[in-house]
């Protein structure tokens, strides 16, 4: 295992408020609704998910890369079935990052092997079945948690991105 990957499962905490990490969530969902996309235009986004990891092929030309079992929609279906387990998220997100040099240390945050962040209710916040665009879900959290209109949740990293 990688010495940073083996450092952010060591971490007794993550060390991120609930809120950036809802974001983070977010733009994990809209990362992997782009690269489902690219595999498949039509299908719903579960229904594509579930061809996607059949296929056990990853989509090479989208804008990212990301493994069939690394998706956010893999997670989703995870957590509804009751298997969702936050150390194989942590995992996910680093082999994100890992592929995809744009994105270094974008989810360096999201660490530990369990997690005090109710990680559940990021899948319940998100619209996860539907599709819907990373701006439509930070309006969701804002809304949700009472922050003032011309508050920003986006993290300087995600701002940082041309996605």
């Amino acid at each position: 295992m990688d010495k940073v990957l083996e450092e952010r499962l060591a971490a007794k905490d993550s060390y991120i408020d609930i809120h950036d990490f809802y974001v983070l969530m977010a733009f994990y969902q809209s990362i992997s609704q782009k690269v489902l996309r690219k595999f498949d235009k039509d299908g719903s986004i579960l229904e594509v998910q579930k061809k996607y990891e059949e296929g056990k092929e990853t989509v090479q030309d989208a804008q990212f890369v990301i493994a069939p079992q690394d998706t956010y929609y893999h997670y989703y279906q995870m957590y509804k079935a009751n298997k969702f387990e936050y150390v194989e998220l942590v995992k996910s997100l680093y082999n994100i990052e890992e592929k995809n040099p744009k994105l270094k240390n974008i989810f360096q945050d999201v660490r530990g092997s369990t997690s005090s962040l109710p990680s559940e209710t990021a899948f319940e916040k998100i619209d996860s079945r539907n599709e819907v665009s990373f701006e439509e879900n930070l309006e969701i959290i804002k809304r949700s948690s009472g922050a003032k209109d011309n508050y920003d949740y986006t993290s300087k990293n995600i701002r940082k991105l041309n996605y």
